[in-house]
């Protein structure tokens, strides 16, 4: 079988959410993994014994780790919390790698054990260290006609009582999101004594 992400017909790009699907090599009929998942997922990647697979999902301002099995069934979250993982790895010995990070810890490579993250990797450890990173709050909003929209807000981590002059930073999309995953120039915005809101 392989593995592939099935989107919608080209004019809806922009607002596509992909779902994981298989397919018999030999050809036929896919099969929809994802069909009841309301979020993009991404980065398939096949068990060693081919009886899951493991996948990324997009959720609200965070990405996270899932599988599925092959067969079917329900998507099994196994990271959770305000940061972003990508890139997974599956080795032969069922490790699983990622590689993750948060508003205030750049990415690094981590091992997936029991729902958590363990770095391996030290990369960033030398540049962080004298760096006071910006405090990352979520924010949300509510419309007239009560759409629900969610949000970034970052502030100096030194700043003082009141106000602050404030940037409105807006990614474009519809597609894509803020999320809680480092953002270097959020950060030296933020140094500049700007308070940062990023809104989906």
């Amino acid at each position: 079988e392989i593995a592939y992400l099935q989107s919608d017909e080209t004019k809806w790009f922009a607002y596509d959410q992909a779902k994981l699907a298989i397919v018999p090599a030999s050809g036929g009929s896919a099969r929809l993994l994802t069909a009841s998942l309301d979020r993009a997922v991404s980065s398939p990647k096949w068990s060693a014994d081919a009886r899951h697979l493991y996948f990324t999902v997009e959720d609200d301002r965070a990405v996270y780790l899932a599988r599925v099995a092959a067969s079917g069934g329900a998507v099994e979250p196994l990271t959770s919390g305000r940061q972003v993982v990508g890139s997974p790895s599956v080795g032969r010995d069922g490790v699983i790698a990622v590689v993750g990070g948060t508003t205030t810890a750049p990415d690094e490579i981590h091992v997936v054990e029991k729902g958590a993250l363990r770095r391996v990797s030290k990369h960033n450890d030398e540049w962080t260290k004298d760096i006071a990173f910006s405090k990352v709050e979520d924010v949300t909003f509510t419309a007239k006609d009560g759409t629900v929209v969610n949000g970034l807000l970052a502030r100096p981590a030194d700043a003082p009582a009141g106000k602050l002059p404030m940037i409105l930073w807006i990614h474009g999309g519809p597609n894509g999101q803020d999320d809680h995953s480092f953002d270097s120039i959020r950060e030296i915005f933020v140094a500049s004594g700007y308070a940062v809101l990023q809104v989906n």
